[in-house]
């Protein structure tokens, strides 16, 4: 039934209803409650299809907004001729598992609790489809658990560009941490391999001066030996 004859159909039962309200006695109340009843249940109904459709709306309307923006316009401009299923597939994943009734935390949200909320998620072999976009914000923290590191490289092989960004972007201020630890040493030798040179060489130049130090770390070492791997001759220099 389209608005049209939802609207239609709401108008004649509350007809109805005004009608045996006016024209009977002492059973009116009962009467009137019961066609008032129907009317609201099919204007509820009305509701839950309309905010179905709307945030389907969103969906595709996100999905548009980060294909605009993704650093990696090849890949976006790719998906744009194919459909705009396939454009939301691959952008709108966290708008996808909420409307099918999985949740997606507030990625923003300070806390632990966040953060094991997310590694919930991705044990869960029903996320398979989550993406490194939907941990921006606590990519530290879930590079130091065991399961959270396994994630994040598992997903770097398939990663857009904006995501690799984001994975240096928060990755960097906390490197010299990070680098001491058993499963971020992982994450960060994997993103090595990734990504813009200018964002690892931003990286690296973080941990000039602190070389001595991690090389004779039992976890800082291996990556001081990557970084050594794959920078440019100047900063190896240094």
């Amino acid at each position: 039934m389209d608005n049209k004859g939802k609207s239609k159909a709401i108008d004649d039962y509350v007809r109805t209803a005004s009608h045996f309200h006016r024209g009977s006695g002492s059973g009116i109340d009962s009467g009137k409650e019961i066609w008032e009843d129907d009317a609201a249940t099919i204007a509820l109904g009305g509701r839950q299809r309309d905010r179905s459709l709307f945030l389907s709306f969103l969906d595709e309307q996100e999905a548009c907004l980060r294909a605009l923006i993704d650093p990696d316009q090849e890949l976006s401009c790719k998906l744009w001729r194919q459909s705009p299923e396939a454009l939301k597939n691959h952008y709108a994943l966290d708008v996808d598992m909420a409307c099918s009734g999985g949740h997606v935390p507030n990625i923003n949200a300070p806390g632990n609790s966040q953060v094991n909320s997310l590694l919930q998620l991705i044990k869960n072999p029903v996320n398979q489809s989550m993406r490194l976009i939907n941990v921006k914000g606590h990519v530290p923290a879930l590079s130091a658990d065991p399961i959270g590191s396994c994630f994040i490289r598992q997903k770097l092989d398939e990663a857009t560009t904006g995501e690799i960004v984001m994975l240096y972007k928060e990755i960097t201020p906390h490197i010299l941490t990070l680098a001491t630890d058993a499963f971020p040493t992982y994450v960060i030798q994997k993103l090595l391999e990734h990504g813009p040179a200018v964002y690892f060489r931003i990286l690296i130049a973080n941990l000039m001066g602190h070389v001595l130090h991690l090389s004779l770390h039992l976890y800082g070492c291996r990556v001081i030996q990557k970084a050594f791997e794959i920078s440019d001759i100047d900063q190896q220099i240094k």
